[in-house]
């Protein structure tokens, strides 16, 4: 119909939520008596109205179908399918009248113009939406004296604060929702020519940021602003304007795609009988609906926290609940989020892999239990528990066999591997693609480079430390039984990535659980962050990974800041930069990537080695964190015979460990001259 009626597509039309149908705010408000805001932490969203992550969906609503209403057109892209069955939206039918009457709608409340003393302060509110809410989709609501400050109020508000429903009367209509039928704020339409410029500050008429191009009527009556977006801005960081998206704020956004992410896996990864199925097409659907966009908006909250001036130490008007709050909460839910696909484990049954009846062999040097997935279950066998299709996920590719010759040509299920892997580039990755607009971008326009260390740099830092080593119980999930069945079912939780203090508590009867992480997955680790954190045009990620062993490599830090690990097969020294310890699920480990990786080969080199042990059986260490041999009397390092597999494991990790130092060598501008990569 839209484009038959001559309209555009427009992606801004779920988010714009103050032109959402009326069906919606009668569910969110119960027909307009939800008036007070909910407090932190309310878990019971039926008696107050806030921001969704103080003001849980209630069952209400559920049983409503409120996010069918969320929408205000039928030209955009709906990520909610509820969307499909709708007919023109109130952004449509304004679009028509203007494009074919010429006329644009203004708010007709008695009184509420920009003249009028009684409601000039909510006409001088309501002329905010007649503004370009921009790339972080904030209305700035200006007050009637232009020396107050800008107020910043959340959507939530918007019936409280305009009258959004108007007048509601009971109804017995099929389609009347909680028995009621609203008629909506009272509107008038005016002829866009008579339309005049209002600047609610007449100090700044004279310039474009301060005048809002014709938005009051001859009575001073405001117009109607409408959100568009179409092709050109959508998918670039544009909170507003995504494709396949639901949400009135970019938390709800984020919250939606995470969980289209997570609940279409059983449709968007396995055959289903389609005959173009095959990893590409999967996983171009995977990061074009959900992950890109997750990605963009966190990178939105990055470069507006760099604009704010401290982005790791924001103040409470920028995260305020009506201006940056809603994306500094998304963001978050995306860090969680990509650390959770790279942490993730497999469905099926686990048993505890210390124990002689478990199929799966416990990774060396492990100081806790690792639960393993049994691939071929036992039929008679108990486990300690199960993990359900979309709790776990399968890592691998697989195909139908039974096709013979040409099996290869019949892919069954594309594997999980393809998201671990992309998440780390997700994480580290921070070209500039805003539009550039200011004088900065053309002279140092580097501030526009941002990634998830921008605002979480502690955070980002711990996450890849503890991936980088072999030790899986630092980072992995862990799992408690339900009490159903011989097998009960797991409940997974996950360290809390996002948060600066620590990675929570774990249980300790927890069970950890084999996070399907390994070399192929820290590869890309290594490889991407070692080419993406510098995108940020800085070199701490790299300073923070490089490890030296050559002489040519060497770097001078202190003595007290240098962490080492000597490997007794090859004789070479590495040589890390130690920035201290930390605390993590009640084990103290080096903070520095490169710091906390040699300290892992240090303990494989303790479970291989004859040492000096301690009177509590742990390792004497040398001052640069080495532990002290045994030699024998030729002066070699003595192999423990028992310790035959964890030797093999500590000469693989060598491996990682070499790979990182030649990737933080060829990658890192020169210390002294700054020129460019060196090959």
């Amino acid at each position: 119909m839209g484009h038959s009626m001559g309209l555009r597509h427009n992606f801004a039309g779920s988010f714009d939520s103050l032109n959402y149908r009326n069906e919606y705010w009668q569910l969110r408000t119960n027909n307009g008596t939800l008036v007070n805001p909910c407090p932190t932490g309310t878990t019971d969203g039926s008696a107050c109205i806030g921001p969704r992550w103080n003001d849980p969906i209630s069952q209400q609503e559920i049983d409503g179908n409120i996010g069918r209403y969320a929408t205000t057109s039928v030209m955009d892209y709906p990520g909610d399918q509820n969307h499909d069955q709708l007919l023109q939206g109130k952004y449509d039918r304004a679009a028509m009248r203007f494009g074919y009457g010429g006329v644009v709608d203004v708010w007709n409340e008695p009184n509420v113009t920009v003249k009028d003393a009684q409601g000039k302060a909510k006409a001088f509110q309501l002329s905010a939406f007649a503004t370009s809410p921009g790339l972080f989709g904030i209305f700035d609501f200006p007050p009637v004296n232009p020396t107050d400050a800008y107020i910043h109020m959340h959507y939530s508000q918007y019936q409280k604060a305009f009258g959004m429903l108007g007048d509601c009367k009971p109804s017995s209509a099929p389609d009347a929702v909680l028995g009621q039928k609203c008629n909506g704020a009272p509107m008038d339409v005016v002829d866009y020519r008579d339309m005049a410029d209002f600047a609610p500050d007449p100090s700044l008429a004279g310039y474009t940021f301060g005048n809002t191009r014709k938005a009051v009527d001859s009575q001073g009556r405001v117009r109607r602003g409408y959100m568009f977006s179409s092709d050109e801005f959508a998918d670039t960081g544009n909170v507003p304007s995504f494709l396949y998206d639901a949400g009135a704020d970019p938390y709800e956004q984020v919250r939606f795609l995470e969980a289209a992410y997570e609940n279409r896996y059983i449709l968007d990864s396995f055959r289903r009988n389609r005959v173009d199925f095959n990893s590409d097409s999967v996983l171009e659907r995977t990061q074009a609906h959900y992950l890109d966009h997750i990605q963009q908006i966190a990178k939105t909250f990055g470069f507006g926290a760099v604009l704010d001036g401290s982005p790791t130490a924001l103040g409470k008007a920028f995260l305020a609940d009506g201006n940056y709050g809603p994306l500094a909460m998304a963001s978050t839910v995306a860090f969680d989020l990509y650390a959770r696909i790279l942490t993730r484990p497999e469905p099926g049954v686990f048993c505890d892999g210390t124990s002689a009846n478990c199929v799966g062999v416990q990774p060396e040097g492990l100081d806790l239990a690792l639960f393993m997935n049994d691939p071929t279950p036992l039929p008679a066998n108990t486990y300690d528990f199960k993990l359900g299709l979309g709790a776990g996920r399968y890592v691998h590719n697989d195909f139908d066999y039974s096709k013979g010759y040409w099996w290869a040509d019949y892919q069954t299920q594309v594997g999980n591997y393809y998201d671990k892997i992309w998440a780390t580039f997700y994480l580290s990755e921070a070209f500039d693609t805003f539009v550039s607009n200011a004088k900065e971008d053309f002279t140092d326009g580097r501030y526009k480079n941002v990634n998830f260390a921008t605002v979480y740099p502690e955070q980002v830092r711990r996450l890849f430390a503890n991936i980088l080593t072999g030790d899986v119980v630092s980072f992995a999930p862990w799992a408690t039984a339900a009490a159903n069945g011989k097998t009960p079912d797991g409940v997974l939780t996950y360290p809390t990535w996002h948060d600066l203090k620590g990675l929570g508590t774990r249980p300790a009867k927890a069970m950890v659980v084999d996070p399907d992480w390994g070399f192929n997955e820290q590869l890309y680790t290594m490889v991407w962050g070692s080419v993406y954190f510098p995108t940020t045009w800085s070199q701490s990620w790299i300073e923070d990974a490089r490890v030296t062993a050559l002489a040519g490599e060497q770097i001078n830090w202190p003595a007290n800041e240098t962490y080492a690990f000597y490997n007794p097969k090859t004789g070479l020294t590495y040589r890390a930069h130690s920035s201290g310890t930390e605390t993590l699920l009640g084990a103290t480990h080096q903070k520095g990537i490169g710091a906390r990786m040699l300290e892992w080969a240090n303990k494989l080199v303790f479970l291989s080695y004859v040492c000096e042990v301690d009177n509590k059986g742990g390792p004497v260490l040398n001052p640069d964190g080495t532990p002290k041999l045994i030699l024998d009397v030729k002066g070699h390092a003595q192999l423990d015979p028992k310790a035959t597999a964890t030797a093999a494991a500590l000469q693989k990790f060598v491996d990682n460990v070499d790979i990182l130092r030649e990737l933080t060598s060829t990658f890192s501008r020169a210390l002294d001259d700054g020129s460019l990569p060196h090959p």
